[in-house]
């Protein structure tokens, strides 16, 4: 389904972005498909270094919660 939903997020740096590609890696290693999670685990990276501060502070707050 992430296959499905990526490509309407145009690469934009969401949260939904960066949950979707956090899922989408650890099934595609399951799936035996090591360099697509390789390449997806980098595509979050990239993604999270991209999203917004106000998106970053909510994470923080979670987590001291």
């Amino acid at each position: 389904m992430s296959d499905e939903v990526l490509p309407l997020l145009r690469g934009q740096a969401t949260a939904a972005t960066c949950g979707l590609l956090a899922g989408q890696a650890p099934a595609l290693s399951l799936a035996g498909r090591h360099s697509e999670a390789v390449e997806t685990v980098e595509q979050l990276a990239e993604q999270a270094e991209r999203l917004p501060a106000n998106v970053i502070n909510n994470v923080y707050a979670k987590l001291a919660s």
